[in-house]
């Protein structure tokens, strides 16, 4: 990691000189500069300090690159679960660390999804195949193939394949994650 190429890049995205950054930090301009391209490196209290000023956590600042990130997910590093009921499959298998959680459950014919306990967050989904019974609380709405659905779920709530042949498969959105 160059901790001085982010900390040059937190300085002007927060339109500040060298001066001005080692200015608030209590130290010298030559210091700055010489961290900024990494010719030394800062104690922990002061790249703390340094940071603290630039209006960034330590977690956010050793947080990975933006190079790093991944866009796509191989079929290959999926999660799947496989129950005789239903299968989930983890779509991005980072999601506990996102804000949202994409899965795709396969409810086998006239079987259901485990029921999931009210929380504060919204679940999307999205009927790919066949026929699900979306239940809230005591609300049963039914959805087909092409349908979504949109929940804020303060109840209990979970999916059922009503069919009495062929599985239902759902893409299934949820924020914050809670599978």
């Amino acid at each position: 990691m160059d901790i001085g190429k982010k900390i040059k890049a937190l300085r002007l995205k927060q339109d500040l000189t060298i001066d001005e950054l080692a200015q608030r930090c209590e130290l010298t301009k030559g210091f700055i500069s010489q961290l900024e391209r990494d010719l030394t490196s800062p104690s922990i209290e002061t790249l703390q300090d340094i940071i603290s000023v630039l209006n960034c956590s330590l977690s956010d600042f050793f947080k990975d690159d933006e190079k790093n990130k991944s866009y796509v997910f191989s079929s290959d590093a999926m999660s799947i679960l496989e129950e005789t009921d239903y299968h989930i499959k983890w779509l991005i298998a980072t999601s506990q660390a996102h804000n949202m959680e994409p899965i795709l459950i396969t409810l086998k014919a006239g079987k259901s999804s485990p029921k999931v306990n009210p929380f504060i967050g919204e679940v999307f989904g999205l009927v790919l195949a066949g026929r699900v019974v979306v239940i809230v609380g005591n609300k049963q709405i039914t959805a087909n193939a092409g349908d979504a659905f949109h929940l804020e779920v303060n109840e209990e709530h979970y999916l059922k394949n009503n069919m009495l042949n062929g599985d239902s498969k759902v893409l299934w959105i949820t924020t914050p994650p809670r599978f």
